[in-house]
């Protein structure tokens, strides 16, 4: 488990970034804090590794509808990706993986090495020099003393190099036991579903919608049912659609439970006294109070 990952600033310019609301940014980072939590690992090393969708949206504690929206943007900007249920971070590993020259391999190679270079550079014919190494023994024969800087710099180095072999390496943990795919997914009316909404349904529905809906399902006449409920306004996440329309039949339009009001008609729209006394007949209950007063 890793206790934080990169943020790079380039999440300020990036159009796919800019393009995205603040809700669906603020579940984004909670994605990229999750996989760093998680920190699945396989054997080419990190994965991106989220978890199950819907687990994934109780994890970062998100709406069902809302997180829906926030992964079908992602999905279209190529950030995240769905497999079979399973949710992946696209670029995870190529932005979250170390540089391969702070691998605990390389370290200990540097260490070796240097290690090296102290037990063989020393040179047998300059023992009268106590031991100087090539390079400063080859400043000396120039009449050139090796300043006080450069020594400091290797002494600093291979002190570095030895505490970086000392220190105890972290060992790799690895993450938490993957959860198996619910079988209930294959399901044809949760297959439809998931074809036409682009997003499986909510998992609290799955047996309500196994049980209730015929199978196997009409799709041409989901897709005009759910098509009809968009385009008049209806949250595009509510199952209303499927539970009622595609049972009941779709009602007429103004006959559900929401409703697009007309444009107010005004003087200036009137054409004939009809019109004009339809209008006056809006203002009869406030001509008739008592209390009504012009607005001033």
């Amino acid at each position: 488990m890793k206790t934080w990952v990169k943020l790079y600033t380039e999440i300020n310019r990036d159009p796919k970034m800019l393009r995205l609301t603040w809700a669906q940014r603020g579940i984004w980072s909670a994605l990229l804090a999750l996989a760093g939590e998680i920190d699945d690992q396989d054997e080419d090393g990190i994965t991106g590794y989220v978890g199950p969708l819907d687990d994934v949206a109780l994890l970062i504690r998100c709406d069902d509808d809302e997180f829906s929206e926030a992964i079908r943007a992602f999905a279209e900007r190529g950030m995240v990706e769905n497999r079979e249920g399973i949710l992946y971070l696209s670029r995870y590993v190529e932005r979250q993986q170390r540089a391969p020259s702070n691998a605990r391999e390389a370290v200990t190679e540097r260490v070796q090495r240097h290690r090296r270079r102290q037990a063989d550079g020393c040179n047998e014919d300059v023992t009268s020099l106590h031991a100087q190494c090539n390079e400063d023994v080859t400043r000396l024969q120039r009449g050139v003393t090796p300043s006080d800087s450069d020594s400091d710099s290797d002494s600093d180095s291979e002190a570095d190099a030895e505490r970086a072999a000392a220190a105890p390496q972290p060992r790799a943990r690895a993450g938490p036991p993957r959860l198996q795919a619910d079988a209930r997914k294959d399901a044809p009316i949760i297959q439809a579903v998931r074809e036409i909404m682009r997003a499986y349904p909510p998992k609290g529905v799955w047996d309500k919608l196994i049980r209730d809906i015929c199978d196997p399902p009409d799709l041409a006449k989901m897709r005009v049912c759910y098509e009809t409920w968009c385009a008049r306004g209806y949250k595009p996440m509510n199952l209303a659609w499927l539970f009622e329309w595609y049972v009941q039949g779709i009602p007429p339009a103004g006959n559900g439970r929401k409703t697009t009001p007309a444009r107010p008609q005004t003087m200036a729209d009137v054409q004939t006294t009809e019109e004009a006394l339809a209008i006056a007949a809006q203002y009869a209950p406030f001509n008739a109070s008592p209390d009504w007063r012009p607005p001033t």
